[in-house]
């Protein structure tokens, strides 16, 4: 963005406009050093990320009475100070700095001589004064370098294609004078930029608390501490998105930026002065900064349901697009330099999708690190209507607030089933109930198939079998399980020789794949389903195709009366529901540290032991602790406080998913989960017939059921949504 000075930068007539820049005082990026052209911004969060905005006390009077600028750095330190084994080394680094001014600390020697030789002649504009160029790194988002001296900018720009020289950004003085004071600068030896101060007591408080990040490389230039005739203000900005710090010594250009870049820049206040009454300024643009994307949500999105995007950032192009891997999206909405909307309906299998964000159909990538969940558990069915209110076990509103009031509900938990999930970041219900998503399969002839035939879940790509009041699918057919039983293997035999939708690959369904459809917020008798997309369903026990471990006689099933998930003697006559499509398996992996571990099935993250228990490396120590059901969500409320992670219970298909139905004592991935307690373990999810109730996971051998919250006391295990 290119931006006109119409004001008069200085009161004496015949003085030439100034041209309109900025120039960083912190975190500016090495001259030279390509550690500071790969270095993350993020790692910027090191020194100076956290630092508090202090305009009121920037601008100063006296000399060396200023409160230091890095004095709000000590919080990221222990007590505010260095390690007590850092001190010395410090001290050492601090006393074996060079007091000339450094172009890097890999810089030739022969360049270090040559920018405080007394040959060196710099671009004199005047007797005293020299003009401190401005140096754009274009790799470093809104970095720049400011050097006056003609061989070090010379030597950066040809060590360094991807910075580009913009010009004279204010004038300084080489020499010392009455109320000149130095302008210090230091190298932040973690992400190579540079620090500037002009105040001896910041410089001091470096050299004693910070030394181990920050190298002291001399004086740049000298600068008044106070404001006079010929000099101007130069205001300071905290770049709020990376920590580093922007000056810039213009009026017009302070407001511009105020004006134009509000979500990047904070304006804290005067810096100090610069001198404003040297040769006329060569015309050049104000600051101009890089398209960058800030945040794109939601982070998790169904397939089959259409999400919009919210696209957040700064300096992006009206005409950007955003481009989700495996989706159809409609046009970008509401663009400007700040973001858009745009609305994307995901296909294909479950995972990590990949994001884009282009200059424009078809341009420039603009940032590609992005990605988006989708998760293959469809949500439990539990309504905003059926939460826990602190001391009672009566079902209440999971509203945030009544009329003035927080309700006790959310006072409880923030995070109850009720509160989370697709039924509140999807609340479309055109496709299934909130936290549901079906649609009619496609027919290659035209059009779809009936419901009466199948439907496909767009949550998990499913595709299941619909039943009917007569004929092959009859609803009230039941059949054994047994390995041998001609009536089973005949039924999925004569489906398959239909071509049913089309296809021929249709099966019994696992136990977690029939668990997946079940709607835990309609109450017994049921059916537990939602019989708008699933007609003719009885409210009976189906089978599933797995074997209860150890018990070749028991095979598991879902009761569609309750939603209970156990097994059931094979000989025993029950109801079947087809389904087709690939299983997929879960597969964990371990955080850094070990204390979680991920799903890649779900996209959940999950506390590897349960509470109570200590993550010791390679083992979960300790015992487990219990808790009442009412005390197990006051828990998982003050974890969140104390980690600022938004640790929750899990809702009943959650923990169930982990639940390895082809183990027992334990029935889990016991080398993801170690040392899990072969108990029942609480969930967030209510049994909506009787609020006294909640659903629990048994680890003993898998099964789900319900049991007294008051009367029952369970461990935990947390878990949260991928981030």
């Amino acid at each position: 963005m290119y931006l006109t000075d119409s004001d008069t930068l200085s009161s004496n007539t015949g003085k030439a406009k100034h041209w309109l820049i900025c120039s960083f005082l912190a975190l500016l990026t090495a001259c030279g050093s390509q550690e500071g052209l790969n270095a993350d911004v993020a790692s910027t969060n090191t020194a100076l990320i956290a630092t508090k905005s202090i305009s009121n006390k920037v601008e100063i009077g006296t000399k060396d009475t200023a409160p230091t600028l890095l004095a709000s750095l000590a919080q990221l330190y222990p007590n505010g100070q260095l390690p007590a084994d850092r001190v010395t080394q410090a001290a050492q680094e601090l006393s074996q700095n060079p007091t000339a001014l450094l172009l890097t600390s890999a810089a030739p020697s022969s360049i270090k001589a040559q920018k405080i030789s007394s040959n060196l002649q710099p671009l004199a504009l005047s007797t005293d004064y020299q003009p401190v160029q401005r140096v754009q790194n274009t790799t470093l988002y809104g970095a720049y370098f400011f050097s006056i001296y003609p061989t070090e900018i010379a030597t950066a720009l040809a060590g360094n294609p991807n910075w580009s020289l913009e010009g004279p950004a204010f004038w300084a003085s080489l020499a010392t004078g009455t109320d000149l004071y130095p302008v210090h600068r230091f190298r932040n030896k973690t992400n190579g930029s540079y620090l500037y101060s002009i105040y001896e007591t910041e410089r001091a408080d470096i050299a004693s608390n910070y030394a181990a990040t920050f190298e002291y490389e001399g004086v740049a230039w000298n600068a008044r501490q106070t404001s006079a005739t010929g000099w101007s203000a130069l205001y300071r900005f905290r770049n709020k998105t990376n920590g580093t710090y922007l000056f810039s010594a213009y009026e017009s250009e302070k407001n511009a930026i105020v004006a134009n870049y509000p979500e990047v820049f904070a304006l804290e206040g005067i810096a100090y002065y610069v001198r404003q009454d040297a040769q006329a300024d060569p015309v050049v643009p104000i600051i101009t900064l890089p398209a960058a994307v800030t945040a794109i949500t939601p982070s998790t999105a169904g397939r089959g349901i259409a999400t919009t995007f919210t696209i957040t950032g700064s300096s992006l192009p009206l005409t950007a697009v955003l481009t989700v891997q495996g989706a159809t999206c409609l046009a970008a909405t509401g663009n400007t330099s700040t973001g858009f909307s745009q609305v994307c309906t995901l296909s294909g299998t479950t995972g990590t999708r990949s994001l884009s964000v282009d200059s424009s159909s078809g341009g420039t990538v603009i940032d590609a690190s992005r990605t988006v969940f989708v998760p293959v558990l469809p949500d439990t069915g539990i309504t905003s209507s059926q939460c826990y209110a602190v001391g009672s076990n009566v079902l209440a509103s999971c509203a945030r607030t009544k009329p003035g009031v927080t309700t006790s509900a959310y006072a409880l938990n923030s995070q109850q089933d009720g509160m989370v999930g697709l039924d509140v970041t999807e609340p479309a219900a055109a496709d299934g109930k909130l936290g549901f998503s079906y649609s009619e399969v496609p027919n290659p002839a035209g059009g779809t198939f009936p419901r009466a035939d199948c439907v496909k879940d767009n949550l998990t790509g499913l595709v299941w079998e619909s039943k009917t009041t007569s004929g092959l699918r009859n609803k009230d057919i039941s059949y054994s399980n047994q390995i041998d039983d001609l009536g089973l293997n005949g039924f999925i035999s004569n489906v398959n020789a239909t071509s049913l939708c089309g296809f021929t690959d249709w099966r019994l369904p696992t136990v977690d794949e029939l668990q997946s459809i079940v709607d835990y917020g309609i109450a017994s008798p049921g059916p537990t389903i939602d019989t708008t997309w699933f007609p003719n369903t009885r409210n009976t026990y189906f089978w599933s195709s797995n074997t209860l471990a150890g018990i070749a006689s028991h095979t598991w099933g879902v009761n569609f009366a309750t939603g209970n998930v156990y097994p059931d003697k094979r000989g025993f006559a029950q109801s079947i529901r087809l389904v087709r499509g690939s299983a997929k398996l879960n597969q964990y992996i371990s955080s850094v540290n070990g204390q979680e571990v991920t799903d890649t099935k779900t996209g959940l993250v999950w506390r590897r032991c349960s509470e109570g228990q200590t993550w010791s490396g390679n083992a979960c120590t300790g015992s487990a602790s219990v808790y009442s059901h009412e005390a197990a969500l006051a828990h998982a409320t003050n974890q969140t406080l104390i980690t600022n992670v938004a640790w929750r219970l899990p809702n009943v298909k959650e923990l169930a998913s982990i639940a390895d139905k082809t183990k027992s004592s334990p029935a889990i991935n016991s080398v993801a989960f170690p040392d899990t307690p072969i108990y029942d373990f609480w969930t967030a999810s209510p049994n909506v017939i009787n609020g006294i109730n909640v659903w629990y996971v048994s680890f003993n051998n898998g099964i789900t059921n319900d049991f007294g919250r008051g009367i029952g006391l369970l461990p935990v295990r947390l878990v949260r949504s991928s981030p």
